[in-house]
């Protein structure tokens, strides 16, 4: 398990110096959903207490982005019907 996290470092590794020379365009992607209905597994409570969250219908929307190391963004954004 060890042997493979060091060999993706030092992959990383590698493939930042080719950015850093300009012989490559090195982007991060990240992906999310938000939505207004809340998925909560579980939760603490006093015993004999009631909790809940409030939700509401409606539409989500998912996110995935394309970071670069210089703090620029590609954005793009789609409501899930």
């Amino acid at each position: 398990m060890r042997e493979v996290y060091a060999l993706k470092v030092e992959g990383l590794k590698l493939l930042e110096a080719m950015s850093e020379c300009g012989w490559i365009d090195l982007l991060y992607g990240d992906e999310s959903r938000v939505s207004l209905q809340p998925c909560v597994p579980y939760a603490w409570q006093f015993k004999g207490e009631e909790i809940f969250m409030p939700s509401t219908q409606g539409q989500g929307l998912n996110c995935f982005a394309l970071l670069f190391r210089a703090n620029e963004c590609c954005l793009n954004h789609h409501p899930k019907h």
